[in-house]
């Protein structure tokens, strides 16, 4: 299944090099996430409950997404550079 993506003569087991990825980039969500919600309760970007349509009791802070983002394009970064030098064809 995977030949196609890696070629017949890499071992799958190439892919253990990638665990850190998962780990900093977990590590790094929650940070990041913890780090936009006090900005935005800070700065009043907050979605605030009403009668009509939303159903939570409390404000519940914006910022999640951009939180989301900035951890994904670090983690791509990472992912890259570990890419880069398990992926080069050997010489």
């Amino acid at each position: 299944m995977f030949e196609q993506l890696i070629g017949d003569k890499r071992p799958i087991g190439w892919v253990i090099h990638f665990w850190p990825v998962l780990v900093v980039s977990f590590a790094g969500s929650l940070a990041a996430t913890w780090l936009c919600k006090r900005v935005a309760i800070k700065f009043g970007i907050v979605d605030r409950p009403d009668d009509l349509v939303k159903t939570h009791k409390k404000p519940i802070a914006y910022l999640g997404g951009d939180a989301d983002w900035v951890d994904n394009r670090r983690a791509g970064g990472h992912w890259l550079s570990i890419a880069r030098r398990i992926l080069q064809p050997s010489a």
